[in-house]
């Protein structure tokens, strides 16, 4: 058995004051090391935060690009005692998805990174992270056909390749974006509880955080509160497989 968490830690801003990324890194750190997942997939890290999590997560290799000017990543963090890393890419979610590009109305340069592996029983493991737009369903549903493209063209080389697909969607169930993933793609984390909370000011929340997978024939999955002082506005999710 394998475990993943994906988790949006909110990016580093002076204006969350004791909510900033800073104030937050030392229990966050607890946790995750407390977790112990074999990979982390984190959205909204910009290089300072990638090195203090690096500086954590000892035992950990990380996988990531940043989407524009060293701006922000989405990094894969994963255990080389549990997964043999075969491939790594990142693209982004535009119509010329190897540039550093954006659609029309995005708001930033959106991307997803994904790794190749297999684990120690040999199953092959394509995990894939991504975080996408906020400005509207449109825009972040034009991004997820981009997305759902470059895995469509994955899956004729690796046909038999187990994926998992997470993130921060920035949509909830029933919209165009999440409805048009869910064609190919099943909703593990449908039903539970709220992910996003903006540091309880907006409890109970919504859920735009999701995990969907593919070619995986076991799993569990549930989102974690745990709890205050709050470490992020969001909850992580977490998947066994």
């Amino acid at each position: 058995m394998l475990s993943c968490l994906s988790f949006n830690l909110r990016v580093d801003v002076p204006s969350d004051g004791d909510n900033r990324f800073l104030m937050r890194q030392e229990r966050l750190c607890r946790f995750l090391l407390g977790k112990a997942s074999d990979v982390f997939m984190f959205q909204e890290v910009t290089p300072a935060m990638a090195t203090a999590l690096q500086a954590c997560l000892t035992g950990y290799e990380m996988i990531v690009t940043y989407r524009n000017n060293e701006d922000e990543g989405v990094p894969i963090f994963f255990r080389p005692d549990r997964l043999i890393l075969r491939h790594h890419d990142t693209f982004w979610l535009s119509e010329t998805p190897r540039e550093v590009s954006k659609f029309p109305g995005s708001h930033f340069h959106r991307i997803a990174t994904l790794a190749l592996f297999n684990d120690r029983i040999g199953r092959e493991l394509l995990l894939v992270n991504t975080h996408l737009d906020y400005a509207s369903d449109e825009i972040s549903h034009a991004q997820a056909l981009v997305l759902l493209s470059e895995l469509d063209a994955f899956k004729k080389v690796h046909p038999k390749a187990g994926i998992i697909l997470s993130g921060d969607f920035n949509q909830e169930r029933g919209s165009k974006t999440i409805r048009a993933i869910e064609r190919t793609y099943e909703p593990v984390t449908d039903g539970l509880v709220t992910t996003f909370h903006d540091f309880g000011k907006s409890l109970p929340g919504t859920k735009i955080d999701h995990i969907f997978i593919h070619n995986l024939s076991f799993y569990d999955a549930r989102v974690i509160d745990p709890g205050k002082p709050w470490l992020s506005d969001h909850h992580p999710l977490e998947l066994v497989f």
